[in-house]
């Protein structure tokens, strides 16, 4: 009895020493796998880590090929997002160095040549500025007015008259400022766009233009327009039919829009030989073709005007073209 005693003690002992050991190992298995997971889950993040530094080195690195690289231009989107568009060789660039030759003396942008101010002064007005006393503007120094004659509904459709076009033009005539005019279209085919450009046409007949006539191109911000499902063809279309028709009346057509619009909207290379009306608020443009005006401000103060107007550098004197 007490062997036997003995060997159940002793197959006890070893039982409980075999489940020890046992147990012993599965935790150093455990430790280890845990290990193993860590090190290869710290890997995969400084892989990660280190492809997202690569990914941001990289795109640095694109960007700043980019911005020194003289065949390609900044815009920016509708969105708020940058985009890089290539400078064509078949559109006609500008020329102005503006680092050189660009003076701003408030309110007034100047641009000379060989020492010579080449540039005028203008404003471009409607019926938002109101009232306008034409002689303090006279007297504020500006040589040119661009004037709206009306515009088309962006929803409506409609072709309506600047309800103070005549009060401007006459105004600025009197006072010896040389006029232009501009349009604002909201076209959707061809036949509206020849129609607003005999509108316009029609109603500056009798007045002494010296100026272009204006196709006003823009986007309608923060609202849904008609013109917004166009595609580039059909803009570039429309804005050749209202500056064509224009040209056939006798008078010099002219494009007003910004940046984006006109490199992502239109076909330029259609539009060659059509005088450009450049808008951005800057203190020197960043367009890289040729263009002959530049609206740089759109909360001018002048003098004979109550409010904010916007401000013009014109680089032709039409008068002597």
């Amino acid at each position: 009895v007490q062997a036997r005693r003995r060997v159940e003690e002793m197959l006890k002992e070893e039982r409980e020493k075999a489940e020890k050991e046992a147990l012993e190992k599965e935790r150093e298995e455990l430790s280890e796998s845990l290990k193993k997971k860590e090190s290869e889950e710290n890997k995969t993040a400084l892989t990660e880590e280190n492809d997202s530094k690569i990914d941001d080195e990289t795109e640095t690195i694109q960007e700043e090929d980019y911005a020194s690289n003289e065949k390609y231009t900044e815009i920016t989107k509708e969105d708020g997002t940058k985009e890089w568009v290539e400078i064509l060789d078949t559109i006609p660039q500008n020329n102005y160095n503006f680092d050189a030759n660009l003076v701003y003396s408030d309110p007034q942008m100047k641009y000379f040549t060989d020492g010579k101010q080449t540039s005028s002064f203008g404003i471009d007005v409607s019926a938002m500025q109101g009232e306008i006393d034409w002689k303090k503007v006279k007297d504020a120094g500006v040589d040119f007015a661009m004037i709206r004659v009306g515009a088309r509904g962006y929803q409506s459709g409609t072709v309506s008259v600047d309800n103070r076009f005549a009060q401007n033009i006459e105004g600025a005539i009197s006072q010896g400022i040389k006029v232009g005019v501009y349009f604002y279209s909201q076209a959707t085919t061809s036949a509206e766009a020849i129609e607003e450009a005999n509108f316009v046409v029609g109603a500056i007949n009798h007045y002494p233009i010296s100026y272009p006539i204006v196709y006003d191109t823009e986007r309608v911000e923060n609202d849904a327009a008609r013109t917004d499902n166009l595609t580039n063809a059909q803009r570039t279309q429309f804005a050749l039919d209202f500056c064509n028709t224009v040209k056939n009346w006798g008078y010099k057509p002219m494009i007003y829009a910004q940046k984006e619009w006109l490199l992502k909207r239109h076909d330029l290379e259609l539009l060659n030989g059509i005088d450009i009306w450049y808008a951005e608020v800057a203190d020197k443009p960043d367009y890289p073709y040729q263009f002959v005006m530049w609206q740089y401000s759109q909360t001018g103060k002048i003098d004979g005007i109550n409010g904010d107007v916007d401000l013009n550098i014109g680089f032709v004197d039409y008068e002597k073209r």
